[in-house]
């Protein structure tokens, strides 16, 4: 179990260039840099999406009115403020186009060959169990707070569980889990 808060986070342009991201996690160094990784970005105007050949990706809108990603065999993908995570293809050719002013948005990515991935968004009020023998999960606190065997996760923490490890988080909080866990065979 490791501990992750903004000093641990770096910020770095986006793979094509058109803004930046703050990595706070990546694990890994395959062809772009890493096997997967948890983000959060910027998106200040509209524009194409960075590609990424062979990973699964998956967003949700944190801050702003939100954007639609166009390009797609799924056709258009709205990425609204609701907080529900979005899930695309790296492969895909992605325009984003903001609803309304710029946005913030949540990110993990993941290479297909080796891994299963999802993310999904939790409100708690008390306990929050996140168990998994198999994963590696990462929680990211949006807000409130949560403690873990006696630390406290504050907003804009995160918490990085190997395979096995299950803490029950305890609390007031709303909270990303990003799961990853390795594919059959790798």
């Amino acid at each position: 179990m490791k501990f992750l808060g903004a000093s641990d986070y770096r910020v770095m342009p986006w793979k094509n260039g058109g803004g930046t991201t703050t990595e706070l996690f990546a694990a890994g160094s395959a062809p772009d840099g890493f096997d997967w990784r948890v983000s959060i970005a910027t998106v200040a105007s509209d524009g194409p999406f960075s590609r990424f050949e062979g990973y699964d990706r998956h967003i949700a809108c944190i801050e702003g009115d939100g954007f639609d990603l166009r390009g797609g065999p799924k056709g258009e993908i709205a990425v609204l403020p609701d907080l529900a995570p979005r899930s695309f293809s790296g492969d895909w050719h992605i325009f984003g186009r903001l609803r309304s002013g710029a946005c913030r948005d949540f990110n993990l990515i993941a290479r297909r060959d080796m891994y299963q991935s999802s993310l999904t968004f939790h409100r708690f009020s008390g306990g929050l169990r996140i168990a998994d023998p198999v994963a590696w999960r990462f929680v990211y606190v949006l807000g409130g707070t949560a403690d873990a065997t006696g630390t406290s996760l504050a907003a804009g923490t995160g918490l990085l569980l190997e395979p096995g490890e299950a803490p029950d988080l305890t609390g007031h909080a709303r909270a990303f889990v990003a799961r990853v866990a390795p594919r059959s065979g790798t």
